[in-house]
């Protein structure tokens, strides 16, 4: 009898704590997007690149497009300091330069006279992070924070050129134990503005992440992105 009569009180003043933490309007809902320069840095980079006898890794990769973009939820602790989480998909790319092959016959069209290739990453990614912004309506500041990236895609893309300029190109999802299933920390930094209207905060903020290290498997590779990320965040 004692558990019946407690019962229902209890759930309303639960109920009551929540509405009133909701009506205090600390709490946010949003999505955020960013397209990307993306690019890695990778330790063995000045070895030389196994085609050439005079170039090194670094010499031939450059940096391409990438995306970020998620869901987040924000919960404001005062006027300047914000705690940000949600779940984002991160994409990192990169291609070589042509890397050009000495055909045994120069003259002979069908064997290929360079190739090129294209790297894609794709990870999961859970944020949490830290916002500190100044103002009103129009404030200024920065995020900073970690993530949690689990790779979810590792793709590799050949492209054969001939000397007919005809081209042909083959791809793979899963080429070394690094590929899938890999989780990595990211750093994340970012500089921006926001404004408030409404119930609607929009925010513009370049954003950089990059990578820290590895929790499984380690490897010699630090990709990261560099983006102007836009959010939109609806107060709940």
């Amino acid at each position: 009898m004692l558990n019946k009569t407690f019962k229902y009180p209890i759930v309303l003043i639960l109920l009551l704590n929540v509405n009133q933490l909701f009506a205090q309007s600390k709490w946010s809902l949003g999505g955020s997007a960013s397209i990307d320069y993306s690019y890695r840095f990778n330790e063995k980079g000045n070895e030389r690149f196994f085609f050439s006898s005079d170039k090194t890794i670094n010499d031939f990769e450059n940096g391409s497009i990438g995306f970020n973009g998620g869901i987040k939820i924000k919960f404001d602790v005062n006027k300047v300091i914000s705690l940000i989480g949600g779940v984002s998909y991160l994409q990192n790319n990169f291609y070589t330069s042509d890397i050009y092959l000495t055909p045994i016959d120069p003259n002979d069209a069908l064997i290929p006279n360079y190739f090129t290739l294209s790297y894609r990453k794709d990870y999961v990614q859970l944020p949490l992070l830290a916002s500190f912004y100044w103002g009103n309506k129009w404030k200024f500041g920065l995020t900073t924070g970690f993530a949690c990236n689990i790779s979810t895609k590792q793709e590799i893309t050949s492209h054969l050129y001939f000397l007919d300029r005809s081209n042909s190109s083959s791809s793979s999802n899963q080429l070394t134990k690094a590929g899938n299933d890999a989780v990595t920390v990211f750093g994340i930094l970012g500089f921006g503005t926001e404004y408030s209207y409404k119930k609607y905060i929009y925010r513009f903020e370049p954003t950089f992440n990059g990578k820290i290290f590895d929790i499984s498997p380690k490897t010699d590779l630090y990709p990261w992105n560099l983006g102007a990320n836009i959010s939109v965040f609806f107060k709940l």
